[in-house]
């Protein structure tokens, strides 16, 4: 019984200690679950602003566009009447060709960092369902292993109550028979006492009935 007991204890450490190492592992997971949501939330963040200077980017863009072919219609209009002002319109034309032609470099530099961060932002939304998927089955593997290594603890102590009660029970059946057993004994004890005096006396009753036909006929031969 105590060898019983002392595997059961032994189990259930064990089982304690697998458990602990479980709940460690889930804050370390959740922990880092947070973390990505956290960089998920930066760049998202990131992502918004990003998105918001290339639209302004495409605004000037089209900005510079219209100013360049409105000069361009200046200098056409007064080129013959003002050489100097169609000078002045030209060179603002060229003006905002270049900057149009440096701000679609950027818009198309700015359009690769947005779909980086876009696929970035992708990659931690996968990573972080996987993380839960694997969490949520881990803690389902969990609650089973609790499960089973609280009912394997109870059903050692309901077998060590029972082996209890067995035992307690033979005992009080042992005694119960050797109570019947004595009982029993003195019973037939008396039985025989009794019987045995009942036969002595029936023996001897038969005795009376002898002498006395004895002597009715030896009367009888005197006379």
């Amino acid at each position: 019984m105590s060898l019983f007991f002392r595997w059961t204890s032994g189990f259930a450490s064990r089982i304690d200690s697998m458990v602990r190492q479980i709940e460690n592992h889930d804050a370390l997971v959740s922990a880092a679950i947070r973390d990505a949501k956290e960089s998920r939330a930066r760049a998202k963040v990131q992502l918004a602003r990003v998105r918001e200077d290339g639209r302004r980017m495409q605004r000037r863009c089209a900005e510079l566009e219209e100013a360049e072919r409105r000069w361009r219609e200046r200098a056409r209009r007064i080129g013959g009447e003002d050489e100097e002002r169609a000078l002045e319109c030209v060179r603002r034309m060229k003006r905002a060709a270049r900057e149009r032609e440096q701000l679609v470099v950027q818009t198309g530099e700015h359009e690769r960092i947005e779909g980086q961060l876009t696929r970035d932002i992708q990659g931690i939304d996968g990573r972080i369902e996987s993380l839960v998927q694997q969490r949520n089955l881990l803690r389902t593997r969990q609650s089973r292993a609790e499960a089973l290594a609280a009912a394997h603890q109870d059903d050692g102590r309901r077998l060590a109550e029972v082996d209890d009660i067995l035992e307690r029970w033979e005992v009080k059946v042992s005694v119960n028979e050797t109570d019947l057993d004595c009982a029993l004994g003195e019973e037939d004890e008396l039985e025989l006492e009794l019987s045995s005096a009942e036969e002595r006396e029936t023996l001897r009753a038969d005795l009376d009935d002898l002498l006395r036909d004895g002597s009715a006929a030896n009367e009888e031969g005197v006379s």
